[in-house]
């Protein structure tokens, strides 16, 4: 099921830089039995997430090389983490140990394509990184963000929000999905407390917003008086 999850790309192309919508936050930590995919919903909004595990280290993915499974999602006060057969509080995070790396890909339930503008993450210790990959039709995107979530990462602002809390500001592209990892192997890993994304017009709404704009000039040119 995740393989198609990570392929699922194919209702849209991917829009870097554009202008968005307005944001909407998705508030993750609360309380549910363990699934592979769960849903979360903001005003008319639906974000999906879907765990998994995948063989070899970190850097194997996403680049194909390593074997992708099902792992189901635990949800907590803290937020989701992967609970691939762990124990304690292993079970609720995305970590990355040798033979079971875990990542978590998030997309919109329509399929549109939307950016990332903050994440708030409840981390392990002060060594736990990211891995942060965009989705498109044709494949993946690694996007960078290297250092700690504590410590700052390349690309992003850091803010502490509590003891082991902390937003990261991001600024990346639109794209279908988002995957989130770890760096290295033997990371101890976090948690996601929260998501607020912004969706991107389809190229058939930019054009009729252009034509729109166009139309309005042209208004305002006619009603501009003629001067002698």
């Amino acid at each position: 099921m995740i393989k198609s999850t990570l392929a699922f790309g194919a209702a849209a192309s991917m829009l870097v830089a554009a202008p968005s919508f307005a944001a909407t936050t998705f508030n993750l930590g609360g309380s549910s039995a363990d699934s592979v995919v769960k849903t979360f919903s903001s005003g008319d909004s639906t974000l999906v997430a879907a765990g998994f595990t995948y063989s070899g280290p970190p850097s194997t993915f996403p680049n194909g090389t390593g074997d992708v499974v099902d792992a189901p999602l635990r949800q907590s006060a803290a937020g989701i983490g992967v609970c691939p057969g762990e124990t304690g509080d292993f079970c609720n995070q995305v970590d990355s140990n040798s033979g079971a790396n875990e990542g978590v890909v998030f997309f919109l339930s329509d399929l549109s394509d939307f950016t990332i503008t903050s994440v708030v993450f409840s981390i392990i210790d002060g060594d736990d990184t990211l891995q942060l990959v965009g989705q498109t039709e044709t494949g993946t995107v690694p996007l960078g963000f290297g250092g700690t979530i504590a410590g700052g990462l390349t690309g992003a602002t850091s803010t502490r929000l509590s003891a082991n809390t902390y937003r990261v500001d991001l600024s990346v592209g639109a794209y279908q999905g988002f995957i989130f990892g770890q760096q290295r192997s033997g990371a101890d890993g976090f948690r996601i407390n929260s998501i607020t994304v912004a969706a991107v017009p389809e190229p058939a709404s930019w054009a009729m917003m252009i034509a729109g704009f166009a139309l309005v000039g042209g208004l305002v040119r006619r009603r501009t008086p003629a001067f002698a």
